[in-house]
């Protein structure tokens, strides 16, 4: 094994055990238990909120879509 094969398996190996000891704790303690809870109502909100921003912008493009066909049929009277 050379000399950067040996730091990538060890830089490797660093982080592995740094994310599992993350991981084990958010899951195993109850006060890492009370973060991850936290942690997935905030997700829920901001996904909620993006949702909420998603169908005030459809209803903006059919209320501009009708807007557009109006003016064009006042546009074709007038012609």
């Amino acid at each position: 094994m050379s000399s950067g094969e040996h730091q990538g398996f060890v830089t490797g190996f660093g982080v592995g055990a740094v994310v599992g000891a993350c991981a084990a704790y958010l899951l195993v303690t109850p006060a890492g238990r009370k973060i991850l809870r936290n942690v997935m109502d905030v997700a829920q909100d901001v996904a909620d909120r993006g949702d909420e921003y998603l169908h005030l912008d459809e209803h903006k493009t059919r209320s501009t879509e009708n807007i557009t066909g109006i003016i064009d049929k006042l546009k074709k009277s007038v012609k």
